[in-house]
């Protein structure tokens, strides 16, 4: 294997800790990689880095360029690095970037053909249920778009460009180096004499200087990742509002090589959705995104029962993605104030009024009444009566005391089906009870489980 020196460029003044683990997880596979960072407060630190590494292309050896933003996490357990080089050595291109989602749920995607005519607003974007119709790795010949008329327009998110190509150290007639990170902006009146300011994304406008330099690029999806605003966007599968990009379709809609593409049924894409407006965090309640995240994959598809539900913030984001939730709660939250007697004695914590309405109003509201079973009643009088036969996901988040989480987890874990997860939330410091309770569980019954913020997982065994 041919050993390469590359710089992996981290611009912005904040990187992601799972960014930075990716980062680490392609050091050492073969080749010398630098870290290059720039604490600058502009992204325009872009070009302070692609400078610096033709300058050390030519000086000390740097064979290829790399860059990932802060807001892309690509998934642990790949080399990113060493599949996007061997996309660049199998098709012999100068440069090369990752398909990456839009932060919204339309499902679009910043990658797409360039409008030579007007930089400013693209021919069109490829969604992710078009990006799924084509190679995993492609060119805009690939998606009926001949490169002689149009541009491949390209995401700076995660890039890799080789260096060692000529095309890099071009020129224009004036001097200008002909392929750098561009950041334009124009100022324009409309037609009712109204000022208008608009910009040009750095990535398009790199994207026309590759093409206008004669650079031989392409697209790929074999990187997986997750684009990061209020939640995840992943590029691992079609998703999304839009099927195609109506926001372009003026313009793309009288020449269409890419034609319909199959939307198949996304449970996904309604979470993002849900998300994106808001909704889920209005709800009271503890879930952590990640955690939001967690049970989303865990419950997708799935018949789920839930175990303590307060004012319903798990029961939807299980539900937008479950077959169906059957959810148990007696609705006697306890009270987050403690409450004197007339002697100014505190004698109990009191309960929460309301939380029942609040419950039934939260599923209404967020569309998934018709896929919610509620129960209201404790665990202790409902557990033994629910059957276990088919359900995929059995989900605890009710009585935290140490005694209650053994008992209702034993039965849990004794009664569920070989193929479900068993879940505990709080596992944490903060309930001590949780932490013991579970671990009793776990060597009662030989099972390990594993720890997704305060989740604790007792994952099923697949037939």
């Amino acid at each position: 294997m041919e050993r390469f020196h590359i710089l992996l460029a981290m611009p912005g003044p904040n990187i992601r800790f799972r960014n930075a683990q990716s980062a680490f997880c392609c050091v050492g596979k073969g080749h010398q990689v630098d870290i290059a960072g720039n604490d600058s407060a502009s992204w325009d630190n872009m070009n302070v880095l692609w400078c610096n590494a033709l300058n050390a292309a030519r000086t000390e050896g740097v064979t290829h360029f790399a860059m990932i933003h802060a807001d892309i996490e690509p998934a642990l357990d790949q080399d990113w690095l060493n599949i996007m080089l061997a996309e660049m050595e199998k098709y012999d291109l100068d440069f090369i970037s990752a398909v990456v989602p839009i932060k919204d749920s339309r499902g679009l995607t910043t990658c797409g053909i360039g409008d030579p005519k007007d930089p400013w607003v693209p021919f069109r974007r490829f969604t992710m249920y078009e990006v799924h119709s084509f190679p995993e790795t492609f060119n805009q010949d690939d998606t009926g778009y001949p490169s002689t008329d149009w541009y491949l327009n390209h995401n700076s998110g995660m890039i890799m460009a080789d260096l060692r190509k000529p095309v890099f150290r071009k020129s224009l007639p004036d001097g200008e180096m002909a392929i750098w990170f561009e950041f334009k902006k124009r100022m324009f009146f409309d037609q009712e004499g109204e000022a208008h300011l608009v910009g040009e994304s750095e990535d398009w406008n790199i994207s026309r200087r590759l093409w206008l330099a004669g650079a031989k690029t392409a697209v790929t999806r074999k990187p997986a990742l997750k684009h990061y605003g209020m939640t995840g966007y992943p590029n691992t599968h079609g998703w999304g509002q839009y099927a195609h990009d109506e926001g372009c379709r003026y313009k793309w809609d009288r020449f269409d090589p890419i034609g319909d593409v199959s939307m198949p049924p996304d449970p996904m894409a309604s979470v993002y959705a849900v998300i994106e407006q808001g909704k889920i965090n209005a709800i009271r309640g503890w879930l952590f995104r990640n955690e939001q995240e967690e049970l989303e994959r865990l419950a997708a598809g799935k018949k789920v029962i839930e175990f303590g539900s307060y004012c319903g913030k798990s029961t939807v984001v299980m539900a937008r993605v479950a077959e169906h939730v059957t959810t148990v709660d007696d609705f006697r939250g306890v009270h987050p104030k403690a409450l004197p007697d007339s002697s100014g004695r505190v004698t109990t914590w009191g309960h929460e009024a309301g939380l029942e309405e609040e419950f039934r109003r939260n599923i209404e509201r967020n569309g998934v009444k018709d896929k919610v079973t509620l129960i209201v009643g404790s665990v202790e009088n409902v557990i033994d009566t629910i059957a276990f036969d088919d359900v995929g996901l059995l989900f605890y988040d009710a009585d935290h005391s140490y005694e209650a989480t053994k008992r209702y987890g034993d039965k849990l874990l004794g009664r569920r089906p070989p193929a479900c997860t068993v879940a505990f939330h709080d596992f944490s410091k903060a309930d001590p009870g949780v932490m013991r309770a579970v671990r009793e569980l776990a060597q009662e019954y030989g099972k390990g489980f594993r720890i997704v913020n305060t989740l604790a997982i007792f994952d099923g065994v697949a037939a």
